[in-house]
């Protein structure tokens, strides 16, 4: 029992000194120092500003569109024929682009050719008949008045009885008959003036329908109007068509424009530069070329469809410009002068910037926007003025998501100065 009770005791007190132990170690140990948390610093892209002179940009979007676009149609009944000119041709003016069956049309054409040659023939055949009757009337009346003298012989003959009733009867006869003659040939001398004006007035229609089949005869061949470019070709050879039918679509080379609309902000600048007789100028990419334009005109009423004001504009070339394409048209606004600028990913919401001051912490400022434009590489620009900002302060170009003032930032141009993007300086 005792052995017992000893050894218990001896291993309860290996165990208490074993934890006394562990206990002095633990607390002995050396407390590794506190490292203090370091702040984040965020690397950015920046940019040093410098004043320029530039023209802002007003971007649009513009559509082809043409102030002469011709359909024509067919005057006639014929068949085609020929089509030279195909859809997207140019041709010249006078080019023969479609040709129609001219058959039916001659034989139109001789009828009223036939018809003039009969009007003008029964006009000069009215003219001699009525100085044939004026001569005639002459003869007439000295006849009736030859009939007059011997019918009044008659009467005094009869008074004194020396002849007989039947004689007197024949003479008065005669001169009634011929007061008729001479009554109708006056008829016909005074009527002369309507008849004539009726001949003339049937030749006159006469004349014009013989004019709207010769019209017909030559829209058998087809000539281009102006210089142009088919649009459209409606018909096809062999094919029936009748008056009114559509036969082809032209548009005029010089008459392509490009309408645009502009933003009700920018209507009052873009007046007033039209008003000041400032040729306003633009430029857009067509097809990968670039193209320049003028501003030619304002609309002088709102659009129907969208209410707002549209812009017109003349490019100076018009090869290859087809109708209805959509494009980018960028407006040169008014020039600026001691402006600053950068690229679009420097702004912050719609006006804010950030400077960067010399603890390497950003400084957010306000800024006026003035306009924006596209440097030699396409890269879009934002031009802008603000009174807090001097020459060869750098702005952050990084759109930080959560930038705010004092936000300590490196910037990856420390090292190796960046160039700056063309500004435009001019």
């Amino acid at each position: 029992m005792k052995s017992n009770k000893s050894k218990h005791l001896i291993v309860s007190g290996f165990v208490g000194l074993t934890i006394v132990l562990i206990a002095y170690l633990v607390s002995s140990k050396p407390t590794p120092p506190v490292k203090p948390k370091q702040e984040t610093v965020w690397t950015v892209d920046t940019e040093r500003l410098t004043r320029v002179d530039r023209s802002p940009e007003l971007d649009l979007i513009g559509e082809i569109e043409s102030t002469q676009r011709t359909l024509i149609t067919s005057r006639s009944s014929s068949t085609v024929t020929a089509t030279p000119f195909l859809a997207g041709r140019e041709f010249h003016q006078s080019d023969i682009l479609l040709r129609l069956d001219d058959v039916e049309v001659g034989a139109t054409l001789t009828q009223r050719q036939a018809d003039v040659q009969e009007l003008e023939a029964a006009i000069a055949e009215a003219r001699a008949n009525h100085q044939a009757n004026q001569e005639a009337l002459k003869t007439e009346e000295t006849l009736l008045a030859l009939a007059r003298k011997a019918y009044e012989r008659q009467q005094r003959l009869i008074k004194n009885k020396v002849t007989s009733e039947e004689r007197s009867d024949n003479a008065l006869s005669a001169l009634h008959q011929q007061e008729l003659s001479v009554t109708n040939r006056r008829l016909s001398v005074n009527n002369f003036t309507n008849t004539l004006a009726q001949l003339e007035a049937r030749l006159k229609r006469a004349k014009a329908q013989l004019t709207l089949a010769q019209l017909d005869m030559e829209q058998t061949a087809l000539k281009a109007p102006f210089d142009g470019r088919v649009v459209a070709l409606k018909v096809a050879i062999g094919e029936r068509v009748r008056s009114g039918d559509p036969l082809i679509e032209l548009v005029a080379l010089d008459s392509l424009e490009v309408r645009a609309q502009i933003p009700d902000k920018w209507v009052p600048q873009i007046r007033s530069m039209m008003s000041d007789n400032d040729t306003a100028s633009a430029y857009a990419l067509v097809y990968g070329q670039e193209l320049q334009l003028t501003m030619d005109r304002i609309a002088a009423a709102a659009n129907t469809s969208t209410g707002g004001i549209d812009i017109y504009l003349h490019p100076q070339n018009t090869d290859s410009l087809p109708l209805g394409k959509p494009i980018d048209l960028h407006v040169k606004l008014p020039h600026q002068e001691n402006a600053f600028t950068v690229p679009l990913s420097a702004i912050y919401g719609d006006d804010r910037v950030y400077i960067v001051n010399e603890e390497s912490r950003l400084q957010a400022v306000t800024i006026n926007r003035l306009g924006r434009y596209r440097d030699d590489n396409g890269r879009e620009r934002v031009i802008f003025t603000a009174p807090e900002i001097d020459e060869g302060q750098s702005v952050v170009t990084t759109q930080l998501p959560k930038a705010v003032t004092g936000l300590k930032i490196k910037s990856r141009q420390d090292s190796v100065e960046k160039p700056i993007p063309d500004n435009g300086g001019q």
